[in-house]
């Protein structure tokens, strides 16, 4: 988002200085309006992106809040849910589950990979 705003800052100073040559005199008022109009289009159609994130953006910053707030109360959630709410959190864990001599293994969700490699760190 960040580079988007900085994107605008050029059409601003163009029209700052576009704004001083019709004060200079050095344009006309049919000048001045022929370049105005597309430069505000311009600054208006940048601006409403930076409003509005691009799909991919807007999608990882929801997954981002997803695990956040899954590793933030899944522990309490997990002592307290019921067997579905159970069976669901383990579900969205990982995938390629293999339950051997009563040891669940699965290969975690990437999303939850620094939080696994985390725990190993701290567990040491």
């Amino acid at each position: 988002m960040e580079t988007q705003e900085k994107t605008i800052i050029p059409y601003k100073e163009q029209m700052e200085t576009l704004i001083d040559m019709r004060l200079a005199g050095k344009l006309t008022k049919e000048e001045y309006a022929a370049i105005r109009t597309p430069l505000l289009k311009q600054i208006s159609l940048l601006k409403e992106r930076v409003k509005k994130p691009e799909p991919g953006v807007q999608d990882w910053r929801t997954i981002a809040e997803v695990a956040f707030k899954f590793s933030t109360h899944a522990h309490k959630v997990f002592q307290e849910g019921d067997t579905k709410t159970k069976r669901a959190m383990v579900m969205a864990l990982g995938q390629n589950y293999t339950l051997k001599d009563r040891e669940l293994s699965m290969e975690f969700n990437p999303l939850l990979q620094p939080m696994k490699i985390y725990a190993e760190n701290n567990n040491k």
